[in-house]
């Protein structure tokens, strides 16, 4: 699955457009349909860097914007006859991804640990 936080910005004290960072990123979830588990997913990213950190005065506000959803792959596993069971097409089986995510995030001068947390149904349709 792909994790996409965002819209990571925000105006820092000085009023000047900023995303926020994080430190040690914990995205856990798992995929499920009504006959049960089908995927586990997990991934740990050391740090989500802020703009601020990595642009020049050049490059601020163009990395700033880019910046604002990052897309982070996040590897699922789970046994192959669950996933060769589902069915696609116009009588598709709904799957149900739950995930939830920590970190400690950076904001200007103040970090704090959050938690964030949400889930999906949706029918899988062929491609």
């Amino acid at each position: 699955m792909t994790f996409r936080p965002g819209p990571r910005d925000y105006k820092n004290f000085m009023g000047t457009k900023e995303n926020l960072g994080a430190v040690t990123l914990r995205i856990t979830g798992d995929l499920t349909d009504p006959d049960g588990p089908i995927a586990f997913c997990a991934e740990t990213i050391p740090m989500l860097q802020s703009a601020s950190a990595k642009a020049t005065p050049a490059t601020f506000a163009a990395d700033v914007k880019q910046m604002d959803y990052t897309s982070i792959p996040v590897s699922c596993v789970g046994p192959a006859a669950s996933l060769a069971a589902l069915h696609v097409g116009p009588a598709a089986a709904e799957v149900h991804l739950r995930w939830a995510a920590t970190a400690t995030v950076d904001a200007d001068r103040d970090s704090a640990p959050k938690s964030f947390a949400g889930s999906q149904t949706a029918s899988l349709a062929e491609r």
